[in-house]
């Protein structure tokens, strides 16, 4: 017989945590740190090269606008808009 949700709830409020979660949840932050310093850079350099480059506002709205075009989850996020 199947466990019910509330007794896999349970079962995973009682586990400890192991060394496999900590590598997960380490595995977890750097991919975030990576997605965040990606988006905070690119509005840095934009910043710094804006008036060198001579760059337009529609250049600089594709070039700030790229990292969420690309994201699986912006793109997933776009294809769920479309549907309904």
């Amino acid at each position: 017989m199947l466990p019910t949700g509330a007794d896999v709830i349970h079962r995973m409020d009682e586990a400890k945590l192991s060394r496999l979660h900590w590598k997960i949840m380490f595995i977890s932050g750097i991919g975030l740190f990576i997605d965040a310093y990606d988006l905070f850079i690119i509005g840095v350099a934009m910043a710094l090269l804006k008036q060198e480059w001579r760059i337009s506002p529609t250049e600089e709205g594709l070039v700030a606008s790229t990292p969420a075009a690309r994201r699986p989850s912006a793109r997933f996020c776009w294809a769920a808009s479309r549907t309904c």
